[in-house]
């Protein structure tokens, strides 16, 4: 990160004062001035918000600075910049709001939404200030009034407020509220602030009169300054209304004007337009006065609201930090003393009040009388190099006072010494062992003895000798290691303690002489260090417990006198592992350099204090063991890479701690920084949540803690709650970096261990969350667990179908076996009860031949006969069909394939079913090719198509038409019967050639489209269709049904011969489709009897009804249900006798349509039925039967049932013509129907107007349109009581029902019963139930 302020230290201890000489105490300033950030080095305008941070208007706009870095205010979210570059004052009202006036107007910046809002109507010079409750009062050149209240963004002007017209130097708002103007003529006026529905007004409160004229007023705070022309400076009470004088300014005449007074520490700091800054002393009575040289302009001085801290605003040197810290630091550049010292400074030594500085290639500055007050821009100095004094090299390490007013010198070349006798350089030649000892960094003088400390060859001792007042030098010991191996030898600095001498090597560790005996040790700490860095030792120390401090290249190694040690470096909050120097300066305190500053360390509480270039340091990198100590402790030196510092520990208490609050004031995206504002906008602030998109899961979140003071000593600790629950120790940076963060909501903890107070700091959280792609979201996880459910549920769904399929193939295999052998029982036990009716069937069929035999019967015994002989035949028939049934399905019937004429087959079939198809009315069409043969059965042939005809013809409408085609296509022979009438069903069709309902119709005979007997026709056909490998379609159009045959080529059978067809009774049709069919029997209309209407399909029956009945009735017959009206057209039926089971008809329907007719609901009906279920008898019945009559039936008790449904017909119908049948038998008494019905008309009134108070005899009589009197009659008739009886009778049932079925209380249900009072209620209660409402309730209450 690049610096973002350089520093300038001074430590002041005597100025020249123009009133006064005196020792003042030492102080810090600071200076932030960065050429790349800060806008402007020309700071007009000063503001430190409520969170610390500091605005710093100049010339050029506004910046921030949070102790860390300048930022600058280019424009906010809308890319709208300031109203001007001028910011002539700046000032916080709420939380995040920061007015700016410029010379074009004034700007209101939210911080926290980045949002600027400028008003053009204001310019410069403006008074501005705010009250307690963060409204802002601006008074502009014209003395007008205005205000901003903090909850909007409107600019209101204040009427009629009276304000003087003489100039206004400065408006100020006291902390009580009141607004105080300070005017040109020496006027001070005071006015009372308050509100009246949120709106400010202001009232004159005083005046005070000052005697001069007032040229400036400035505030501090509470404090309020101001200057009158006499250049005499005020302090006004606002308490008091009272100025009191402080001191005359005359003799700073030259300095310009004031332009800020503060008060700080006791003292009054006084900024000068032109002449800097000057403190007033006045606690001892005596002025004393101070400059803080900064050397230029002041436009304004500001304290910090948390820190002890003054704040300068220059005219050209941007800010200056003015505090009393516990230590003063003050930084000397080479360049300072000469333009021509540019390299480090390796040693520094004070002798005889000279500065000796070495530098390594500068040679050797000797600063003449110097303190470190000294102006080095006029002192006197030596500089000693290689080509003007007698110095061997320019490289110089080391420095050592010896004896005889001699200054050793240990440079790259060897040794020196300065004589302070001649004040010259001398040379010393130094050998061992002919080798000239040379790259000399440290030297210590031990009595007569000189140890030297030498990078590459050693460590010398040497004896000092004196011949004529000069020294020489005679190596008595040399110390090497690895037998003189250049990298084994780097001794860098020497520590004497008692009777030993520590030398620092680089590489080795530590070696320890114990100069007695010129015996040495080593001590090395890689052994329980893992890094041989640690043997990089460059500096030694020494703690008042014993504890030997090593600077080494890792750290700080803490050596114990047990022989334990310990290492601090980085990681314990250093700000670099390498110690490059320690010095000691009070118990157990020392002071460190690094390549990044200082650290005050205390060895006992390991407390670490950093002091780098945010503590002011310029010299921020020094060099190997050059430091300095003077010898009565008072003053530091550390050298560095471009000069020196001097500390020194101020005589103060030390300051507050202050542990500001951490706060997240950066973003970092995808290597894309945002604004704080940005960062910290809206909702953030209320929510304290961080919402981010998936693809921004890589971002860098910095934070801060603003201590202008100790910024640099915070070593930050954080954790990712939901990520990494382990404390992670981010050292002084305050920016953690994540990557790659997964969707999620984690918790970010902050806080910071201040390692000079030994104090961590309150924790800070921020909720972050990475919002999940769009397929990651929770609608999409939930769509995702849908789809998984749905996966889940339709493999269970799967395999419940496939173990569904499984057991349904298993129960569809089991139920087709038992339907099997069920269709096998049935058609065992058919035909053996077929075989059973063989036998009484011929014992009827031969001697019903022999009754039509005789000669001369009458004609009711023939007709007879000739009724059983017909069903006799249709029963044998019936019994034939299913046996060869029997026969086809058990395989006992096999074809014998032979050479069949089809044709003539089928002309045969055709010719013998033309006289039936003439006397049906239906006309016969064909479409036989001649000469059509195939191999085939020709009993299997003969038996489709006769049963097939015969089904066409049979269901064939009078007039209709039956065709039959035949033709050849591809080796198949194509059979169509078609015929127009009676549709099958597009339900029924795929079950017509079904065998096992063709079995359950024998057996329970339904309503089906064909019956039983056809039914069994076709089943026999289609099963000698698939004997023949054919197949079988049934379809309809229009009205015209379609059987189509399909069957194909067949190999002959082995010794066939060709069928001889002109056996006749082959080609014979079935016996009930033979024969003429019996017409519908009719009988002469005679109007003396009854009349019978009778419904059956079947011919035989109804001549057998007519016959029956012929004899008391007239019959009139219909062999389908008709139209009801055509039942009634002529004569309407005394009674109707219909068949249950019609085919194609419904019976139930018919039965309805009957009943719902008033006009013929009177006739009784008799359902006869071969069905003997109970539900059907109950159907029959529900339909409007009067009788269910089961087959085969009782002649007599037909007849007696229909006698005895007419009798009752003729007794119901004289009892409705007499007058009895208009009255009812209600309570012992015959009460007439019209009666009753006037009697629930009267009570249906009295009920819905219970309620009603005008509920009375004439109010019924008006709602029923009659008379009062005539009211009063019938009641009396009908229940021989009075109209008033009834009322009363009627709200005592009202009042019963509310008693027992209500929580009402007495006098409610009084009320909702409709009486008048309790008094009428109670009596007539009492005489109707003999107790009280409250009685009853309790003896009938419910639970």
């Amino acid at each position: 990160m690049k610096k973002v302020y350089t520093t300038l230290r001074f430590i002041i201890f005597a100025l020249p004062s123009l009133v006064s000489f005196s020792l003042s105490h030492a102080y810090t300033l600071r200076q932030i001035f960065d050429k790349d950030k800060l806008s402007n080095s020309c700071v007009v305008s000063l503001c430190q918000d409520r969170s610390g941070l500091l605005w710093i208007g100049t010339i050029d706009g506004i910046n921030s600075y949070n102790g860390r870095e300048v930022r600058p205010f280019l424009y906010d979210r809308d890319k709208k910049e300031l109203s001007g570059s001028v910011v002539e004052q700046l000032i916080e009202t709420q939380d995040g709001q920061l007015w700016a006036a410029t010379l074009y107007g004034l700007d209101r910046y939210d911080k926290y939404r980045n949002r600027l809002i400028t008003y053009k109507n204001f310019s410069k010079n403006l008074c501005l200030d705010k009250d307690s409750r963060n409204t802002l009062f601006v008074i502009p050149t014209d003395h007008r009034l205005f205000y901003f209240l903090s909850e909007d963004d409107v600019c209101h002007e204040m009427k009629d407020v009276g304000l003087a017209a003489d100039s206004i130097v400065n408006m100020v708002i006291t902390p009580n509220d009141e607004m105080t103007l300070f005017h040109k003529n020496g006027d001070i006026a005071g006015y009372r602030i308050s509100y009246e529905k949120n709106v400010p007004r202001v009232n004159l409160s005083y005046r005070y009169k000052h005697t001069a004229e007032i040229e400036i007023c400035k505030t501090d705070g509470d404090d309020i300054f101001f200057v009158d022309a006499n250049l005499t400076l005020f302090q006004f009470d606002y308490r008091s209304k009272n100025a009191e004088q402080i001191t005359s300014l005359t003799q700073f005449a030259k300095h310009g004007s004031v332009q800020a007074v503060v008060r700080f520490a006791g003292d009054y700091f006084i900024g000068f337009k032109t002449g800097g800054i000057w403190t007033l002393n006045i606690s001892s009575g005596v002025e004393r006065w101070e400059e803080i040289p900064i050397n230029c302009g002041v436009c304004t001085l500001m304290k910090d609201r948390y820190q002890d801290i003054i704040w300068i605003a220059s005219d050209g040197k941007g800010v200056y930090a003015y505090s009393d810290d516990e230590y003063s630091i003050s930084s000397t550049f080479s360049s300072d003393i000469s333009k021509l010292l540019g390299r480090p400074v390796r040693c520094m030594q004070l002798e005889k009040g000279d500065l000796w500085i070495g530098y390594k290639g500068d040679g050797i500055v000797k600063i003449d009388d110097y303190t470190p007050l000294t102006d080095l821009r006029h002192a006197h100095f030596t500089h000693f190099t290689a080509s003007d004094s007698r110095l061997t090299d320019n490289r110089v390490f080391a420095f050592e006072p010896g004896d005889n007013d001699i200054l050793w010198i240990g440079h790259h070349e060897g040794l020196n010494y300065y004589s302070y006798r001649t004040r010259t350089i001398e040379r010393l030649p130094f050998m061992c062992n002919g080798e000239p000892i040379r790259f000399v960094h440290d030297i210590y003088q031990q009595d007569n003895y000189l140890w030297i400390a030498s990078v590459i060859m050693g460590v010398y001792k040497a004896k000092i000798s004196w011949r004529d007042g000069l020294p020489t030098l005679t190596v008595v010991k040399h110390f090497v290691l690895d037998g003189g191996d250049i990298y084994s030898n780097l001794c860098f600095s020497l520590y004497p303690d008692g009777d030993y001498l520590f030398v620092a090597n680089r590489g080795k560790g530590v070696m320890k002489i114990d100069t007695r005996d010129d015996s040495y040790s080593m001590l090395r700490f890689d052994s329980r260090i893992p890094n041989e860095t640690v043997n990089d030792i460059f500096c030694i120390s020494k703690d008042d417990d014993g504890n030997y401090l090593f600077g080494t290249g890792l750290g700080l190694v803490i050596y114990h006198p047990d022989g334990e040690y310990e290492l601090l470096n980085r990681t314990n909050g250093f700000p670099e592992n390498m110690i490059r120097g320690i010095i000691k300066t009070g118990k157990n305190r020392f002071w460190l350099a690094t390549n990044h500053g200082l650290i005050n360390f205390d060895s006992r509480t390991r407390l670490a204090f950093t002091f780098g270039v945010q503590s002011g340091l310029n010299i921020s990198e020094f060099s190997d063991a050059a430091q300095y100590r003077t010898e009565d402790g008072e003053y530091v030196m550390f050298g560095g890479v471009n000069g020196f510092i001097t500390i020194r520990e101020n005589a103060k208490s030390k300051p507050s701690i202050h542990m500001p609050d951490i706060q997240f004031d950066r973003l970092s995206v995808l290597g894309v920084d945002y604004a704080p504002e940005e960062f910290f906008g809206g909702e953030f602030r209320t929510s304290g949540l961080l919402e981010l998109n998936h693809d921004q899961n890589v971002f860098s979140i910095s934070f801060r803690a603003i201590d202008y003071l100790n910024g640099n000593n915070q070593q930050y600790y954080y954790k990712l709650e939901g990520g990494n629950d382990q404390w992670i120790n981010n050292g002084s940076s305050n920016t953690v970096s994540f990557a790659n963060i997964s969707p999620g909501t984690y918790t970010l903890l902050v806080k910071y261990y201040n390692c000079a107070t030994n104090r961590e700091s309150r924790t800070a959280t921020l909720q972050i969350r990475i919002r999940p792609p769009w397929y990651f979201s929770n609608g999409a996880k939930s769509l995702y667990f849908i789809f998984i459910l749905s996966c889940i549920g339709l493999f269970i769904h799967y395999l419940m179908k496939r173990s569904q399929r499984h057991h349904d193939a298993i129960m569809q295999q089991l139920e087709q076996q038992h339907k099997e052998e069920v269709y096998e029982s049935k058609l065992n036990f058919f035909t053996n009860i077929a075989h059973e009716f063989c036998t009484p069937l011929s014992l009827i069929y031969a001697p019903v031949n022999r009754i039509l035999r005789i000669k001369h019967l009458d004609q009711p015994t023939l007709r007879y006969a000739g009724l059983i002989k017909n069903n006799a035949e249709r029963l044998n028939s019936l019994i034939t069909d299913l046996l060869e049934f029997r026969r086809v399905e058990t395989g006992h019937k096999t074809p014998k394939i032979t050479a069949v004429d089809i044709s003539g087959i089928a002309q045969s079939i055709l010719e013998a079913f033309s006289e039936m198809a003439v006397g049906l009315n239906i006309r016969l069409e064909a479409n036989i090719p001649a000469k059509v043969c195939r191999n085939s059965d020709s009993s299997f042939i003969v038996t489709i198509l006769n049963n097939s005809l015969a089904v066409a013809i049979k269901y064939t409408e009078h007039g209709g038409i039956v065709k039959l085609c035949i033709d050849t296509t591809n080796e198949l022979l194509n059979i169509t019967i078609s015929y127009t009438g009676r549709k099958i069903s597009e339900g029924n069709l795929p079950h017509l050639p079904d065998r096992y309902r063709m079995l359950d119709n024998l057996e329970h005979n339904p309503d089906a489209e064909l019956n039983s007997r056809d039914q069994l026709a076709l089943a026999i056909s289609y099963s000698l269709i698939h004997i023949l490998g054919g197949d079988v379609q049934i379809d309809t159009s229009d009205k015209w049904t379609h059987f189509r045959v399909t069957l194909p080529a067949s190999e002959a059978t082995a010794n066939s011969t060709p069928a001889n067809h002109s056996e006749k009774e082959q080609l014979i049709p079935k016996a009930d489709t033979q024969a003429t069919p019996i017409r519908l029997p009719s009988t002469p209309f005679d109007d003396s009897k009854l009349t019978m209407v009778v419904i059956d399909n079947e011919h035989e029956l109804l001549w057998f009804m007519t016959d029956l009945f012929s004899d008391k009735f007239n019959v009139i017959c219909f062999d389908c249900i008709p139209e009801t009206d055509s039942v009634f057209c002529d004569n309407i039926p005394d009674i109707i006798l219909c068949n249950y089971m019609m085919s194609n008809f419904n019976t139930l329907d018919f039965t309805r349509r009957i009943k719902s007719n008033p006009d013929r609901s009177h006739i009784p009906l008799i359902m006869i039925s071969a069905k003997h279920e109970i539900e059907d008898q109950i159907a029959a019945l529900n339909a409007g039967a009067e009788l269910y009559v089961t087959m085969p039936f009782n002649v007599d008790f037909l007849r007696t049932s229909v006698e005895k449904l007419l009798k009752r017909k003729e007794a119901l119908k004289a009892y409705f013509a007499s007058k009895i049948s208009a009255f009812e038998l209600v309570d012992g008494k015959l009460i007439h129907k019209s009666h009753r019905k006037l009697y629930k008309e009267i009570v249906d009134i009295i009920n819905k107007n219970i309620e009603n108070d005008k509920l009375s005899a004439e109010f019924i009589a008006t709602q029923m349109n009659m008379g009062v009197r005539k009211l009063y009659r019938q009641v009396e008739e009908i229940k021989g009581i009075g109209i008033s009886s009834l009322i009363r009778e009627c709200r005592l049932v009202v009042a019963c029902d509310l008693l027992i079925k209500s929580r009402l209380t007495i006098d409610e249900v009084v009320f909702k019963s409709g009486f008048s009072n309790r008094v009428s209620f109670y009596k007539a209660f009492a005489k109707k139930y003999n107790c009280t409402p409250k009685e009853y309730r309790d003896r009938n209450s419910i639970g």
